[in-house]
């Protein structure tokens, strides 16, 4: 299963946003120095292949000037957004559960969501390259079809993992509003219950 900072090409090839060209280039020559998927086999050749494939395409995109300005948009959406996830996460966390209110989870579920959807656009982006970077074959020591099955694979278990993520957070969601609603609503029975305690000795008292 690919982790979200592997569709990150700027960390995969270990370079800055900012990074330009010729850093780029060399940071590839750097990253694919070591990957010799034909000195290899079973899942390890596999795993080099793809590293090694994810590298080139990394190259290909950030030294593309549209490539680049199109991916810089879809990584910069997923980052701003997962970062105000986080954000509500950490503050959630400082709080009790019955401090957690329905708008509280109303504004995770949201941004969940964006978050969710920002990165299966990103997740697209690179998988889309990938599979025209096999194309070209630049991988001699593994076939067409080899890789594109490998490819495959990994993007039908992110879908599986991405869907099931997403079943999660609504289900978690859903049931920590409905705590909330039982618990306010068993606060305002016990308040009721207190102001009626209450009428009552005040009239006993002036009978």
């Amino acid at each position: 299963m690919q982790k979200e900072t592997d569709y990150n090409f700027y960390q995969l090839l270990g370079v800055q946003l900012e990074a330009n060209e010729q850093e780029i280039i060399q940071a590839h020559q750097d990253a694919v120095a070591s990957l010799q998927p034909d000195s290899l086999s079973g899942e390890a050749r596999k795993q080099a292949a793809l590293e090694l494939l994810s590298a080139n395409t990394a190259r290909h995109v950030l030294t593309d000037d549209g490539k680049r300005k199109l991916y810089d948009v879809k990584l910069n959406d997923f980052l701003k957004v997962e970062s105000e996830r986080e954000k509500i996460q950490a503050k959630r966390a400082g709080k009790l559960q019955e401090q957690q209110s329905i708008e509280d989870d109303e504004k995770l579920k949201q941004i969940s969501l964006r978050a969710d959807a920002a990165l299966e656009s990103l997740a697209d982006f690179y998988y889309e390259e990938l599979f025209a970077m096999a194309r070209e074959g630049n991988i001699p020591s593994v076939s067409l079809d080899k890789l594109l099955e490998w490819i495959s694979s990994e993007r039908s278990e992110f879908m599986r993992q991405s869907e099931q993520k997403g079943r999660r957070m609504s289900f978690r969601l859903d049931w920590h509003g409905l705590s909330n609603v039982q618990e306010m609503r068993k606060k305002r029975t016990e308040e009721i219950g207190n102001i009626v305690e209450g009428l009552v000795k005040q009239f006993m008292k002036s009978t």
